[in-house]
């Protein structure tokens, strides 16, 4: 299904089995945990990276 809630193939509109709109489905919860220990992460060695420059 695309953005638009069209079939890529035929580009009609899809629906659910009752009929209404197809909706596009929320990012799981744990791609949002592994967000943010990536910034974690990342800020953590950048702050590593500046205290080596400053010593």
């Amino acid at each position: 299904m695309s953005v638009v809630g069209t079939c890529p193939s035929c580009g009609e509109r899809v629906t659910d089995a009752d009929g209404a709109p197809a909706r596009s489905q929320k990012v799981p919860w744990h791609f949002w945990v592994f967000a943010g220990a990536a910034v974690v992460y990342l800020g953590w060695r950048l702050v590593q990276g500046l205290w080596m420059l400053i010593t």
